[in-house]
Order: C-alpha cells, then structure tokens, then sequence
C-alpha cells in the first residue's frame, strides 16, 4: 500500500502477522530479543506476570533497547528495566505540572493582549469575529469552523450555557479561552495577524522589564512562541504516558535563546540541537522566568529532585539520552534575585 493511499483495514490471507504470544512467551522475548540479554530471577518473573498484565509488552522492550547495552555485552536485570521506566514516569509526573501553568499563562496573555490591542468594530470580547485580526481569510474561516465546534461539544459548560440562554449565544473570548484545549489554543494563536501576535510578546512579557524590551525584544519576540510550542508538545507527551527518555522529539521545536545557546556550545551543541528533553525544558525555564516567584521555586525544587533521580539512578539512566549536558542543572536553573535581568 503506497502512504498516499486511504488506510482500509483488510484480510490477511498471507497469515505473515506475528502470532499472540501468552505472558510466559512474552517473558522469553524480553529475556532475548534483539540481542540483547535481560535476566529474571524467579521473583522478577512473578513480577513480570503481574506487570505485563496492565503494561503493553512493546512498552517494555522498547525501554528496554534504551538500556545503556555497549559492545562489553553487559547485561542487566527484569529490576534495571522496571529501574528506567520508573524514572521516565518520575519525568512525566514532575514535568506536567509545569506545562499546565503554562497552558493558563498561554490562555491569559492571549485573550488579554488580544482584547487591550483590539479597536475594531466588534466588542474587545467578540474581537475573534473580526476577519481583520487573522492572517489570512482562511485562517479566520478555520478558527470560527473551531470555535463553533467548541462551543457545541462543551454546550453543558455552565459558563457556555449561560451565555447562550442569558447572552443570545455572545461569548467573549476570554470565557471561549477556557474550553479550549492547549492544542486549540495554539492553533488559534498561530492564525492572528504578525502584529497581534507581536503585541502578545510585549504587552504579556516584555512590558515587564524595559531594558529587557530594549536590548532582547526582538530575540524574545521572535523565539517566545516557538517557546509555548515546545511547552504544548511536552503537555501531550506527558498527558498521553508517551516516553521522554530517549525520545527524539520532532514536532513543537523550540529556537534556542542566544544566552542560552553560548553555555551549550561549551559542550559542542548547536542551534540545531533543539529535538531532545533538554531543549525543551530550557524553554520552559524561560517562559517561568515571567511568571511567580513561587512556581520558580517550585521548578528549582524539581531541579533538584531531578538530579538526585539521576544520580540514583545512573546505572540505567544516561545523560546523552535526554539530551543534558554536565552543567545541565546551572542551564536550567532560575535564579531567583535576578528576575527577567537573567534574560538580558
């Protein structure tokens, strides 16, 4: 079937698919497949049985090909295995807290820059309406086709029913901005006009710091939103139980801060470079630099647990694999007396 063609479902008369193996079997293949030898002690296949009956094989065997196997045909436990997946389930857990804060400041610096630059026809509320504030035609016809959809699948919503019983189905945005998704969000950010979404980069940031606006803006303003992009990618990750370590992240990739990027090319990276955990969290640090000084303890205090996961774990868990280099926690670090001058 060539990519281009609808996908059907169909009969496999050729019966070439890979047989069901019971959990015994499946035992066996973590055990030996790929090369790559995985041991059982006879309480480790007790504990196999269980785990295998919530936990997809595939799961597993591809955390397994990112134990840190060399060509000393080292070996390692069903434990080093359970080991890795805890830690990628430590990065999950502790991540996701951060790209939801980041999910409401995204919400509040859109609906409020939008609706304070907004002097058009319409009411600031319903500026979303105006055709005039997209970038192109289409863009406005593909977000009011959205936002209906929206509007529709949360109709239960006690803030969407009463503005269509009480307020003739009128909805201003900020009350729409809440029942959008991160996704949806974005989406209708990325169709604004280049000059309200340069006013969401100064009214929502920069107006924070002048000097900052003086001597970073134009950087700022022209990586902030690949910034939330990354956070957003990272938001469905963890969302959905998708794995981090290891994982070349290709969708949401964020431009690296000039700062930023002069402390990585001591340990030879790149602008490019951009595709693994560590890029990504780098701009997450940056997007909290703006927010309150008690979420920026609270990402120091992840920092903080993070390494010592890290060093607890250092027989299963490399670096390399997530992208960190050797002053990895110095990089991502919020100083706390600094404030936005970090930025400068």
């Amino acid at each position: 079937m060539m990519m281009t063609d609808p996908f059907k479902f169909s009969n496999n008369p050729s019966k070439s698919m890979k047989p069901f193996l019971n959990l015994n079997r499946l035992i066996h293949r973590l055990e030996c497949s790929d090369g790559l030898k995985l041991t059982f002690t006879d309480k480790e296949k007790e504990e196999a049985l269980t785990i295998l009956k919530t936990t997809n094989y595939y799961t597993l065997s591809i955390y397994k090909k990112q134990l840190p196997y060399d060509n000393t045909k080292n070996i390692f436990t069903f434990s080093n295995l359970i080991q890795l997946v805890e830690f990628d389930t430590f990065l999950r857990q502790a991540i996701s807290p951060f790209t939801q804060r980041i999910e409401e400041i995204m919400k509040t610096t859109v609906v409020t820059s939008t609706c304070v630059n907004y002097n058009g026809r319409f009411s600031k509320g319903e500026c979303y309406l105006d055709q005039k504030i997209y970038a192109t035609p289409e863009n406005y016809e593909e977000i009011i086709v959205s936002l209906e959809q929206t509007v529709e699948e949360n109709k239960t919503s006690l803030t969407i029913k009463h503005h269509i019983e009480k307020k003739n189905g009128h909805i201003p945005l900020w009350v729409l901005a809440e029942e959008m998704t991160f996704g949806q969000l974005s989406f209708f950010f990325s169709s604004l006009n280049d000059d309200i979404r340069k006013n969401w980069a100064y009214y929502g940031f920069l107006s924070r710091n002048q000097q900052l606006k003086k001597v970073k803006g134009e950087e700022i303003n022209a990586r902030l939103a690949s910034w939330f992009s990354a956070a957003w990618f990272l938001r469905n990750l963890c969302a959905h139980n998708q794995r981090l370590y290891g994982k070349l992240l290709i969708t949401g990739n964020p431009q690296i801060y000039s700062s930023d990027m002069r402390k990585m090319k001591r340990y030879g990276k790149k602008k490019n470079d951009n595709r693994d955990l560590f890029a990504y969290l780098i701009s997450i640090k940056n997007i909290l630099i703006f927010d309150t000084l008690s979420t920026q303890t609270r990402w120091n205090t992840f920092l903080n647990k993070l390494e010592n996961e890290i060093e607890q774990n250092s027989n299963v868990v490399k670096l390399f694999k997530i992208g960190f280099v050797p002053d990895w926690k110095n990089l991502l670090e919020i100083d706390l007396d600094k404030g936005l001058n970090q930025l400068l």
